[in-house]
């Protein structure tokens, strides 16, 4: 925690209007719960009752705010601010109250002085919410003008975090005092043991992280646990309280239960070897669709990265522009638009440009390509890729395969009458980790379903019906017997990719059931054209082989060193 935020630091008038320190009424100026970033709207919405200030049905003791500043008035005591970050609500007022000379008791205090503030201007504001006549207020502990316009956007991010963590926990969450409140730092273990706060317990309050560690204690019970038992073992807890934990965790935990595993023994490589296997479903130009069984996730999402991050291709880096007369005035414009243009080149024959040190483009390192295009007509030209051409340097450039942009018929620009635009452009070698323009393609995969209809005889025709439309074609199929009825078929599990619509009907959520193989995953490879999939895959293999090698050195070497004393 910053200095700034030390109880030392706030001294603000409490709600009835007495500073700290100089009216009948002393308060404690401290965050003893989480800062809550939230929008104008929030703050309008804010209710008022007797145990403090509520968001989501729970407390909220110091919130942050970013807005736009509509005026500025000074008195002696304070400097009041309206602010508007133009969310439905309209705008709020902030009150920024001066220090005295003296804190209580004679003693020497920080001396906050207010900030210079201009109209127009965006702030971020942190202090708590007060009223006046009903009407809700900023008291203002901090103000600081914004300087990065990437503060705004973030701050609404935040608003956003903020009020899902809220919303999620406001029916499950209680403070020392058995009443509800926001999860923070300051709120006492009910269960036992010592204080710690959310980020520690995997987001869950202390109360469903006791629960949880209930459970776990007794997850090999073949009956498992009733809840009498666990209020039993969470004696003086309110038992409402503990059901509403149990019923959020019920939920919650759902969807970890939706995983299952065709090989749960398998833990080892060795073990995984010995099941793994893979099947090719279909190879195209641009695309290879297999499944690979028996293998865990965190391989294959390794796998996966390697292919965005690590396969290397020739992308261009470097447009230096001679003459640009076009309407597209803005250079960086057409240079962004060139450098997404992939280029078909092999990259084997070039070496990476050495990053660490000044090194020269040479032929080894580099492709050089040029525009140069003049309309000579009387109406506009559409400039295409294909007019880029390649210009070999060297010996060894001019024995290599043609080098061209991959699609040629990528629109560029517009040149008008008499408009011309003359560029020179360098391409290097790189990888997705560079950037996203190295990419050779993109990778994803699923898990495998299995899908299972209860009862599927006794359905509703209107059940069967939903039961088909809650999932991608193909998936489920109906037959229709001699009386009418319809019967649905689960025809192709693979086709379903964790839609999970099922579950917004009732009926149709009690007659499915879906699991997922955790081990059993549908492995997409997609190109952008300068590489084969399927060799894309192959290289992302050899890469992680060749990464393995590299930390089996590393720690063979470090086993080797003798032990420090």
């Amino acid at each position: 925690m910053s200095d700034f935020f030390k109880p030392s630091n706030f001294d603000a008038p409490d709600e009835s209007g007495n500073v700290a320190g100089h009216g009948t009424k002393k308060i404690e100026n401290q965050l003893d719960q989480n800062i809550v970033h939230v929008s104008c709207s929030q703050i309008a919405r804010l209710t008022r009752k007797e145990d403090g200030l509520v968001l989501h049905r729970q407390k909220v003791h110091t919130v942050v705010v970013i807005g736009v500043v509509q005026s500025v008035e000074e008195v002696t005591t304070k400097n009041v601010y309206v602010i508007d970050d133009y969310t439905p609500g309209g705008p709020i007022e902030v009150q920024y109250w001066k220090n005295t000379a003296e804190g209580p008791g004679g003693s020497m205090r920080i001396s906050l002085v207010p900030p210079t503030v201009l109209e127009r201007t965006y702030i971020r504001v942190t202090g708590k919410v007060s009223y006046s006549e009903q009407k809700p207020f900023v008291v203002a502990f901090r103000v600081d003008a914004i300087k990065d316009p990437n503060e705004i956007p973030e701050h609404f991010l935040q608003v956003i975090n903020d009020s899902l963590f809220l919303e999620k926990r406001k029916n499950v969450t209680v403070n020392a005092k058995n009443k509800g409140a926001m999860a923070g730092p300051s709120n006492v273990n009910q269960i036992g043991g010592n204080n710690t706060s959310n980020n520690n317990n995997g987001g869950y309050t202390q109360l469903q992280r006791g629960v949880l560690n209930i459970l776990s204690k007794h997850k090999d019970s073949p009956s498992g646990l009733k809840r009498i038992e666990i209020h039993n073992y969470m004696t003086g807890v309110n038992p409402s309280q503990i059901d509403d934990a149990i019923q959020f965790l019920m939920v919650d935990l759902q969807q970890f239960s939706d995983y299952v595993y065709r090989y749960p023994d398998v833990q080892s490589i060795d073990q995984t070897l010995k099941v793994l296997e893979i099947r090719i479903q279909s190879i195209v130009s641009d695309e290879i669709n297999f499944d690979i069984i028996g293998l865990k996730p965190f391989f294959a999402n390794t796998i996966r990265q390697l292919i965005l991050n690590e396969i290397p291709t020739m992308a261009i880096e470097d447009v230096y522009f001679q003459k640009n007369t076009s309407t597209f005035f803005n250079c960086d414009y057409i240079s962004q638009r060139l450098a997404l243009i992939p280029i078909d080149a092999n990259p084997n024959d070039f070496k990476f440009r050495n990053k660490n040190q000044s090194e020269r483009l040479n032929t080894n390192n580099c492709i050089v390509m040029n525009l140069n295009r003049k309309n000579t007509g009387t109406q506009p030209i559409k400039i295409y890729a294909d007019e880029i051409v390649w210009e070999p340097i060297g010996t060894r450039q001019n024995l290599l395969s043609p080098i061209k942009l991959l699609y040629p018929k990528i629109p560029i620009m517009y040149l008008k009458p008499d408009e011309e635009i003359v560029c020179r452009l360098h391409c290097v070698k790189g990888r997705g980790l560079d950037h996203m323009k190295f990419s050779p393609g993109f990778a994803r995969y699923f898990f495998h379903s299995q899908i299972t209809i209860k009862d599927g005889e006794n359905l509703s025709n209107e059940t069967v019906e939903r039961i088909k439309s809650s999932f991608p074609a193909g998936v489920i199929e109906t037959k229709i017997r001699p009386n009418g009825q319809i019967i649905p078929v689960v025809v192709n599990e693979r086709l379903d990719h964790h839609t999970r619509s099922f579950k917004n009907y009732d009926d149709v959520a009690k007659a499915v059931q879906v699991k997922y193989y955790r081990d059993h995953l549908i492995f997409i490879v997609e190109t952008y054209g300068v590489k084969d999939p399927a060799e894309m895959f192959i290289n992302a293999l050899d890469i992680f082989k060749y990464k393995i090698e590299i930390w089996k050195e590393r720690i063979q070497k470090v086993k080797s060193e003798p032990e420090k004393k």
